[in-house]
């Protein structure tokens, strides 16, 4: 991240309000792994193999995501991805973490 600081992308102020408003606060209840299943292996292999030539020193998309996305394991939306999934389990994954995002979204306003 302080890359894009640095090439004067992005001020240091604009990247900790992104950091903390938009990733920060939703690994913090989520978690990196749980978040690519929310999404699916399929929309990060497409998003990452467009964005990280330009914002990471990795050029290839991980090759666990790469072999999830081509078994059709795309996470929650096909009950299976990181995480296997019944059908209630997602719904009851959803509304946790709709409550947790809320949560840490009044605490981080707090501040």
């Amino acid at each position: 991240m302080p890359i894009l600081v640095e090439r004067g992308i992005v001020s240091e102020a604009d990247m900790d309000t992104c950091v903390k408003w938009r990733i920060g606060y939703k690994l913090a209840v989520i978690g990196p792994m749980r978040l690519l299943d929310m999404a699916g292996p399929d929309i990060y292999s497409s998003v990452a193999s467009y964005l990280n030539p330009d914002l990471s020193a990795a050029k290839e998309v991980p090759a666990m995501v790469k072999e999830k996305a081509d078994a059709g394991q795309l996470g929650m939306k096909t009950l299976g991805g990181i995480y296997p999934y019944t059908a209630e389990q997602v719904a009851e994954r959803r509304a946790e973490i709709a409550k947790g995002l809320i949560a840490v979204r009044k605490t981080l306003s707090a501040l």
